[in-house]
């Protein structure tokens, strides 16, 4: 390329901006093309980690996600999800909040325009060499005003 811009009397930084980035993209992993597109015929819910991962076990050809991800854009190829496929499981905490409904926050619910009508407590774990502290603190919920706090080796402590 270096002897043809010289040639020509041109850059080959005009060269390169003259050309669309989806074409080089494309042009540059054309031998990627064909691998991967029976990557997704076999396997067409795999998502791009366990894509990158097969061409790389199975192709010898190993791939930045990101780049795999605007490839599979550029080519127009996608993979189909099954039904609830990366869905994660809901904790008992949200479990216990959506059976709740409304009642799940009561402070959502009252008109608060004075200070000490809502106390919260904040609990933070605190992780250190000897092992591990929880820091309590004690607000009032309207002018954010700290009321105490409390540090304990135990989360149980009243």
């Amino acid at each position: 390329m270096n002897q043809v811009c010289q040639l020509l009397g041109l850059s080959k930084k005009s060269y390169y901006q003259s050309q669309e980035p989806q074409e080089r993209l494309a042009e540059k992993y054309q031998a990627l093309g064909p691998g991967l597109g029976r990557l997704i015929e076999q396997h067409p819910s795999y998502g791009v980690p366990r894509l990158k991962k097969a061409l790389a076990e199975q192709e010898g050809l190993v791939v930045n996600p990101k780049r795999l991800r605007k490839l599979l854009r550029v080519w127009g190829l996608s993979w189909q999800r099954t039904a609830g496929a990366g869905q994660r499981k809901k904790t008992w905490v949200q479990r216990v909040i959506e059976a709740l409904g409304p009642r799940a926050n009561l402070v959502r619910q009252i008109q608060i325009t004075a200070c000490f009508q809502v106390l919260v407590t904040e609990m933070t774990r605190l992780a250190f060499a000897g092992g591990i502290a929880y820091l309590r603190v004690h607000v009032d919920w309207f002018g954010k005003l700290v009321l105490g706090w409390e540090l304990s080796l135990h989360r149980d402590t009243p």
